[in-house]
């Protein structure tokens, strides 16, 4: 009845299946293909949990607690136990009864069924490596293992589910889940590992779910062929960064994980869907060939990226473009993530030859950019760039597409400010699924695609022209791939170490490194069981002894994997090697000839070094050769206990991928040559087993052949070869960090003396390190081959230097080294050095840091800069750094913003005041507000957020240290405004608090005014202002655009505002009435036009209020009690404005002066020329003045220092009526 149940289940959620392709996610984790290296779990789940579930051992759970105080911290909380779920996956925290669901969804996953008593809960906190319905308990299956692993800081939890059934089937599934511990208060990382080819996620759902609304969907029913891949987990840092460059370069595609690679260094790799392929006739070197489909069937590459989390709300993508047919004959998807037709996310060109991108946000608000129809000819290589930027607000999201590095198409909108949670990984090429949006194809691209570059940000004019022009090294052909034995002797009781090897010319002089193909063994006995020896592909293994195999390649081989192969019978045996797809490939290995007895070669009896068959040059290596015997009789296996005695031996080395400096043999002494030598050495055997030292003086790659032809023991030689050993460096040296002239001081903060010394360089500029190979020594390094603490440079070099090694070294940087504590980790670039060694060192002199503050280089031994050293697991080397006296220093720093940008706000004009609507200009003398936002940056323009608090932010936003000064060009004539010719008032701002979302960047106020000249000039309508500081470290603004020095040629100030100045007086005129009717003076606000004072037509702000008026001067029948306070009054530029004096009671008649107090609010001094000429003593003087000397005038004299004054007068006399001639008649 279950299988009935799960059945029916199934089928109804089949449909949703068609909907829900790949990728999926509206996430805070987003997730990459990494290197694949199975991790062992000793501790087996063998008791299950059994409640809360009607199948107990198959839907069930399981928990773990950690150990030693072994956190994982996942979604923001740290936990010390997971629970285990027999169905795939694990969960943190709160029990929702998840595991009790065993049908799998797309994500999210829904509510846990009901069960009596038990929790059903929204799902919350699962990662799922492989969720279907599995039985662990079924008879047959394998079960589920963990196993704690590891030293602080650097421990992992491994839980492995190895080869358990799906339910009511007999077919195993081996995949394994690997948390990773990571430094406080950040997120952990975990790992997807696959371990067999049933693992294809075709019945499966794989992702990561905090809650229903942030999840990540990497997989559902699709069918990847996930064997010996890794998918690892991460929450992206949000740094504007480039997070991907595909180059297209591969020589092959065969639909495995990770195959596209991604040249950005971030591991960004992808891989192909259906048919699409990889052709030489690139647009730099080869290029991805789309073929013509018109179906729902996806032929392209999956990049991997969740669109969402991993590139963001912002980003761009560029490439290069050539299709088939011209580009009006047929509409073609070139890019798409679209999961929901109602959500899309886009690139298409239209059937009119016209390109037209689409994005959605959450609510799905559409923005839609579209080109004009482009006539582009089939076999034409375009450029195409897309990029968008969603911000909440009216109009601020925007969409833009470029064609040939020109804005072809652009769309701006309103939107979320976020892209919709559903939106998937994006595709290559063609159509993601069978979501078909409005306007958008199920054509492919029909074309080829190269040289593709994504963003999580939008890219600049500058990027843009960059991404036009691409330009690298192609990478070789493949020539054919070769099985190189380490010996061509070998033992029927042991495995003999094969070198498989992708070659490019037929010497194999240059191997090559890309190769992601799958190689296809056989032996000419057809007998023979191949094993994985070193390599970090997929490995098939053909039946038990049946001499057959299959190897495909990942990244991380670099072109070479090892093998083993055991073959109990004395044959000589060849093996021949050919790549899967070219049968042209194919080559027969020289012949392996195995015996009955053979001496065997190990090494590192006491497993002090890392890896197998690893040596550190420079230390003594020890190595045994055992003489292994098969019984006749039996055919058991065992060491010839009666080979005793002084054997005489030849003894010689094969070297692999060049030519090697030739180690020795401490005793007997013995140089081993390359080839096989007529002299013997005496090798003393005990037992069998005879054992001697290795010297070596320089790295190396080779196998030993030994041979004992004397016939004194057997009828007839005996041989015997080793592996493969690779003498690795000892460590890598880092000296000489110095950024030009100026050597690495290492500080972590600024220092309180002066001068502060602790100034490294600008974030983002490049700097300098040599990198060294140095040889092991036994005053600096210990018996395992690692550094000693506290080691100097002296002791390191004191070993000599590796003159040989040149090999790729990846710099590190510790997460919880850099300052300032708490801010945001920063990037170190170029840390990836792919080679170019000469005599063992190498001088880069591109690196940079983008943050503010100090980084720290990891050193420490159990983080390696080299990993797997000429092909070979274990041949690892870590690093340390020195400073310029020997001692080690880590730290590099301390490093100051390469300057400061800023970006405009709206200014207040007249700021003392609160006009409505806001003034748009201010007088002379008068306060205005500039509004601006200050933002550190490193060389690349991208802030730096470590520019924060009160000692890493080193600009004081005091408004002295702005430096202001303007400019004016009104009609061609230039008038500056330097510091002479202002009044700077106080500023306003502080930089954010480190670890500040806004941190980085200070919004300031900086309040001033321009001075009045001594007589009327202007008008200023253009009036500019810039600003030029200076931190404590001397650190400016990025650039200037405002030239506001005549004495200096150029600009010398960063545009902060534009503020209208006008030379402006209160005019005030006299006013006369009849008696008993109120009187008007007239009011007006004036500025200067350049010949003369006219009414100002700007200002409708200038209000006079009845405090502002002083009265007195009192004639004829007027008192103090005819002062009456009047309404207040605004000036009005388009119509007469008044100040009106109510009528003395009574027709009295007489006059009275009147002055407008225009100086402080508190206490005004009257400067009216009623005061200051006429030397009047106001009977009732004005309580407040305005605060608006700017709107004094030379009233009385040449300078304009005088409040504005009138008089009023009620009943004048008009005089005779200048009467000639008058005759009166009664």
């Amino acid at each position: 009845m279950r299988s009935v149940r799960r059945f029916l289940l199934s089928l109804l959620l089949l449909g949703l299946g068609l909907l829900c392709g790949l990728a999926q996610a509206a996430s805070s984790y987003t997730f990459r293909s990494d290197s694949y290296a199975w991790e062992t779990a000793a501790n087996a789940i063998s008791t299950w949990d059994k409640t809360c579930t009607s199948y107990p051992g198959d839907d069930d759970k399981a928990t773990i607690n950690f150990s030693g105080g072994f956190k994982f911290r996942f979604a923001g909380i740290d936990y010390t136990s997971v629970r285990v779920l027999t169905n795939g996956g694990l969960q943190f925290g709160t029990d929702t009864g998840f595991f009790r669901t065993y049908t799998n969804t797309a994500l999210p996953a829904g509510t846990a069924g009901s069960s009596s008593g038990c929790a059903a809960a929204a799902t919350t906190n699962v990662i799922l490596a492989y969720w279907t319905d599995l039985n662990p308990s079924q008879a047959g299956s394998g079960g589920v293992t963990w196993e704690q692993k590891g030293t602080a800081p650097n421990r992992y939890l491994v839980v492995s589910w190895n080869g358990v059934y799906q339910y009511n089937t007999s077919t195993p599934y081996t995949f394994q889940i690997i948390l990773y511990e990571s430094s406080s208060g950040v997120n952990g990382e975990f790992k997807f590992q696959y371990g067999n080819a049933n693992a294809t996620g075709s019945q499966a759902t794989i992702g990561v779910q905090v809650n229903s609304s942030d999840y990540t969907q990497y997989s559902y029913n699709s069918g990847y062929n996930a064997n010996g891949s890794a998918i690892r987990w991460f929450v992206p840092s949000g740094t504007p960064t480039r997070r991907a460059e595909y180059r297209f370069d591969e020589y092959s595609y065969a639909g495995r994980v990770g195959e596209v690679a991604d040249s950005s260094g971030n591991s960004n790799n992808g891989v192909r869907a259906g048919a699409a392929t990889t052709v030489a006739a690139g647009y730099v070197c080869r290029g991805l060939s789309i073929p013509a489909d018109a179906t729902s069937a996806s032929h392209g590459v999956d990049t991997l990226l969740d669109v969402n989390s991993a590139i963001g709300d912002s980003g761009a993508v560029t490439f290069w473009y050539s299709a088939n047919t011209a580009w009006n004959n047929s509409a073609a998807t070139l890019l798409d993530a679209t999961t929901q037709t109602a959500k899309p996310f886009f690139l298409v060109r239209q059937g009119d030859g016209s390109l037209r991108a689409t994005v959605s946000d959450g609510n799905g608000q559409l923005l839609s950019a579209v080109t004009s129809a482009q006539s582009v000819s089939a076999g034409t290589w375009k450029h195409i760039a897309i990029s968008w930027r969603l911000s909440s607000g009216a109009g601020q999201s925007s969409l833009r597409i470029y064609i040939n590095g020109v804005q072809a198409g652009a769309a701006s909108g309103t939107t979320t400010g976020s892209l919709d949670g559903g939106i998937g990984t994006l595709f290559v090429g063609d159509n993601r699924g069978a979501a078909l949006p409005a306007n958008g194809t199920s054509r492919s691209a029909n074309g080829t695609i190269d040289e593709m570059r994504v963003y999580n940000y939008e890219i600049s004019a500058l990027e843009l022209t960059a991404d036009m022009n691409p330009s690298h090294t192609c990478p070789p052909p493949l020539d054919h791939v070769e099985a190189v034995p380490s010996a061509t002797a070998g033992s029927t009781c042991a495995p003999s170490t094969v070198t498989i090897r992708a070659c490019s010319d037929a010497a194999c002089n240059t191997v090559m490194t890309g190769y992601s193909g799958t190689v296809v063994l056989n032996t000419s006995s057809s007998h023979g069981t191949w094993a994985l020896g070193s390599g970090g592909g997929g490995f098939s293994a053909g039946a038990s002894n049946s001499g057959n195999a299959s190897y495909t390649f990942s990244s991380a081989d670099q072109g070479v994997a090892r093998l083993t192969l055991s073959h109990n019978q004395a044959q000589n045996v060849t093996v021949t090697a050919v790549d899967s797809l070219t049968p042209s490939t194919a080559t027969t290995s020289a012949a392996i000839q195995f015996r009955d007895n053979a001496f065997v070669f190990s090494e590192d009896a006491g497993a002090t070094i890392t890896g197998t068959f690893v040596a550190v040059a420079g230390r003594p290596h020890d190595m045994q050769i055992s003489l292994i015997k098969k019984d006749a009789s039996n055919s058991n296996c065992g060491v010839a206990a009666d080979f005793s005695g002084t054997r005489k031996l030849k003894l010689w080395r094969t070297d692999s991928g060049g030519t090697w400096t030739a180690p020795s043999v401490q005793s007997p002494t013995l140089t081993v040559g390359t080839s096989r030598p007529s002299a013997t050495a005496d090798f003393a055997f005990t037992n069998g087993v005879a054992t001697f030292n290795l010297l070596t003086t320089d790295v190396g790659n080779y196998s030993f052949t030994v041979e004992d032809d004397t016939q004194t023991y057997t009828p007839t030689t005996i041989s015997g070869g080793s592996a493969t050993l690779t003498v690795r460096p000892f460590v890598i040296g880092i000296t000489g960090i110095a950024m030009g002239s100026v050597i690495n001081p290492g500080a972590t903060a600024p220092s309180a003396s002066t001068p502060d010394n602790t100034r490294f360089g600008a974030a983002g500029a490049p700097f300098a390190a040599t990198l060294t190979a140095y040889r092991w020594n036994s005053t600096a390094g210990d018996n395992s081959g690692q550094p000693l603490a506290g080691a100097t440079l002296t002791q390191v070099a004191a070993g000599g230097v590796a003159a040989g090694f040149n090999a790729p070294v990846t710099l590190k940087l510790l997460t919880t080294g850099f300052t300032p504590a708490g801010g945001s980790p920063g990037t170190l670039s170029h840390a990836s050095i792919s080679g170019g060694f000469s005599g063992g060192a190498l001088t880069v002199s591109n690196l940079s840091y983008n943050e503010v503050g100090s980084m720290k280089l990891d050193t420490r031994n159990a983080t390696k800069v080299v990993t797997g050293y000429l092909g070979t697991t274990g041949a690892d080397v870590s690093a340390l750094a020195f400073d310029a006296t020997g001692a080690q220093q880590p730290v590099v720093g301390r490093f100051v913003p390469a300057g400061f940008t800023a970006a405009l706000l709206a200014p207040v004009q007249r700021s003392q005041l609160s006009c409505t609507p806001a003034s748009t200009f201010t007088y002379l003398d008068e306060s205005f507000i500039l509004k601006f936002t200050l933002t550190a940056v490193n060389a690349q323009g991208n802030t730096t957020q470590n520019y924060a608090g009160s000692t890493f932010a080193r600009l004081d936003l005091a408004s002295a240290n702005f430096n202001l000064a303007g400019v004016d060009t009104t009609g061609g004539v230039t008038t500056r405004f330097p510091a002479s010719r202002l009044n700077v008032g106080a500023s306003a701002g502080a930089w954010p608090a480190v670890g500040d979302s806004a941190a980085g960047t200070a919004t300031v106020t900086l309040t001033a005014a321009a001075k009045r000249a001594a007589a009327p000039d202007g008008p200023f309508n253009t009036a500019q202002f810039g600003i030029a500081p200076s931190d404590q470290d001397g650190v400016g603004m990025a650039a200037f655009d405002l030239d506001t020095d005549a004495a200096v040629p150029g600009n010398d100030r960063t545009k902060v505002g534009q503020i209208p100045l006008l030379h402006g007086r209160l005019r005030l005129q006299n006013g006369m009435s009849a008696a008993g009717r109120d009187l008007k003076l007239a009011l007006s606000a004036q500025s200067w036009n350049g010949t003369a004072f006219v009414t100002n037509a700007l200002d409708s702000c200038t209000t006079v209020t009845a405090a502002n008026l002083s009265f007195g001067n009192f004639r004829k029948q007027l008192g103090s009690a005819d002062a009456k306070a009047p309404g207040s009054v605004t000036v009005n530029p388009i119509a007469p404005t008044f100040i009106t004096l109510t009528k003395p009671s009574g027709n009295r008649v007489g006059s009275m002066d009147v002055a407008i107090a225009l100086g402080a609010v508190t206490s005004p001094v009257d400067t009216s020329c009623l005061k200051t000429a006429g030397g009047w003593t106001a009977a009732t003087p004005a309580t407040a003045g305005l605060n608006l000397d700017a709107l004094r005038g030379a009233w009385c004299g040449s300078t304009a220092t005088s409040d504005p004054s009138a008089r009023a007068t009620w009943g004048l006399y008009r005089g005779s009526d200048g009467v000639v001639y008058q005759r009166e008649n009664y």
